[in-house]
């Protein structure tokens, strides 16, 4: 069930944004709607309630059979499930998981690829990722596997312990073969040890590999402006006037190796897989622009705590239905492009039906987001964002006194993403760890009984937090570095 929400932008332009109810308010909303406010799509088996659908009040006395709302969209696994009481109102989550189903035009489009784990027609968002590893250590990190046994590989028992510096747990099961896993140990455990010595059959970005990608992918069609941009305009998509930005080389490879496990993608299947796996991109419209400026509304603390204040569920349900209403606003997409645990936070407050659609009227109408300079004079690329304001109200954070006279401390739920970003829990795609750590996180949050419950920390505190294991750190930091150095000599800057 949805309902529509009337926003006014920050240049007083009145829109309204598609908002889906949770499921306690489903009740009350077909007691206060009448008919003529209601309108049922049979085919997405959707309701709609705005007080501004069109209808008469005698609609009422025709004769009504009925409808007993489908409990099929319950079936979908629900984070939030058990971390509280079900009939307990006291305990009605601030993360109400959104429907995270693709636009019309974009499932028109998901049609067209083949059944492949790169990109799929997804309807529910499960997160189940005991499958992906094959997929991310090809995707990431340029892995091939091996055609036939490969020497100096190392133990079998390695292999546990790789699953980890990738970021999945240890009882994560995978059908491949010995040989397979002995060939990846090894490839990882190169890796951490430098950029040289990664066998070549097994590396993509080795030009003597049978599967190189000097010779599968044609870099031409990339574009970099700028250090740290990189623009793709092609396989050009009928449904969306944007282009895709990529400001890391590591996750521009990313792309390329998805590309060409698939020729029938487009840029917007694209950006729907990598919304979907919480990997940061931009939707980049070019504009002439006369006078742009960055946007700039710094934090602006609305509540503060005592120093002697207790946090508990309360304070966190409050605080998530406040980042709730940012995420509503036109630019509320810009939570979602930018990934990691700012994405994932997104995921569960908000809507992504908005995502693929492009720069909000906040850039369009107002010039109001994040721009970057262009090859072309008096023309920027425009796309939303976050202001520091914005990034600490999605993070729930508050001003907390210290007890020395006026000093104050700043204190969040969440870490920030600049935290998080570099942190042993950033693998640049949303892996089984980073989730078995979200619900750890916010289970501790619901269960006020339990010894290590979770309360908001300082940054310094969330940077020990999610400093994660050093061999994850370094394996990533060794993959970009490799990344930057391919992709600087196949795409120079100008």
């Amino acid at each position: 069930m949805f309902t529509w929400n009337k926003i006014v932008s920050s240049g007083g332009r009145i829109i309204f944004m598609r908002v889906r109810a949770t499921k306690r308010e489903h009740q009350d909303l077909l007691e206060r709607y009448p008919l003529h406010q209601r309108c049922y799509n049979a085919f997405e088996n959707e309701w709609d309630f705005f007080e501004g659908f069109g209808g008469e009040d005698d609609a009422e006395k025709e004769e009504y059979a009925g409808y007993m709302h489908s409990d099929s969209e319950d079936e979908e696994i629900e984070f939030s499930e058990g971390l509280w009481d079900e009939d307990d109102p006291s305990h009605e989550p601030a993360f109400s998981p959104a429907s995270p189903e693709p636009t019309p035009t974009l499932a028109d489009e998901l049609e067209l690829l083949p059944a492949t784990p790169e990109v799929a027609p997804v309807v529910e968002h499960t997160w189940q990722f005991s499958d992906d590893i094959f997929k991310r250590m090809t995707l990431t990190y340029g892995f091939c596997p091996p055609a036939g046994p490969v020497p100096a590989v190392p133990p079998l028992q390695a292999w546990d312990q790789v699953k980890g510096i990738l970021g999945f747990m240890p009882e994560t099961q995978l059908p491949w073969s010995d040989n397979e896993k002995r060939c990846a140990a090894g490839f990882i455990q190169q890796l951490l040890q430098g950029l040289n010595g990664l066998p070549a059959s097994l590396d993509d970005l080795n030009d003597l590999s049978p599967s190189a990608l000097t010779t599968a992918f044609n870099f031409s069609i990339i574009q970099c402006p700028l250090r740290n941009l990189y623009i793709l305009d092609t396989p050009q998509s009928p449904s969306c006037s944007w282009s895709l930005g990529l400001e890391s080389a590591a996750s521009l490879l990313y792309v390329c190796r998805l590309l060409i496990a698939n020729s029938t993608h487009t840029i917007l299947t694209v950006a729907h897989h990598l919304v979907k796996n919480n990997i940061p991109f931009r939707t980049l419209l070019l504009r002439q622009s006369l006078n742009p400026r960055r946007l700039d509304k710094p934090f602006a603390p609305r509540s503060y705590r005592r120093n002697d204040h207790v946090f508990d569920s309360k304070d966190f349900e409050s605080a998530m239905m406040e980042a709730r209403e940012r995420l509503v606003r036109p630019f509320g997409r810009a939570a979602f492009l930018r990934g990691g645990i700012l994405g994932r936070i997104a995921q569960e407050l908000g809507s992504m039906e908005a995502v693929l659609d492009g720069p909000s009227l906040e850039v369009t109408e107002h010039e109001s987001g994040h721009f970057f300079a262009s090859a072309h004079p008096g023309s920027f690329y425009w796309d939303d964002e976050l202001s520091e304001d914005d990034v600490a109200c999605l993070c729930g954070t508050y001003r907390m006194y210290t007890g020395r006279g006026e000093q104050t401390k700043v204190v969040s739920w969440f870490p920030y993403p600049e935290d998080w970003e570099g942190s042993g829990h950033d693998w640049m795609v949303w892996t089984e760890r980073d989730e078995w750590w979200f619900k750890t996180h916010l289970t501790l949050i619901w269960n006020p009984g339990q010894q290590k419950t979770r309360t908001p920390m300082t940054r310094q505190e969330w940077r020990a937090a999610v400093r994660g294991v050093g061999r994850s750190r370094k394996v990533v930091r060794m993959n970009n570095e490799r990344a930057e150095r391919y992709v600087d000599a196949k795409v120079p800057v100008p």
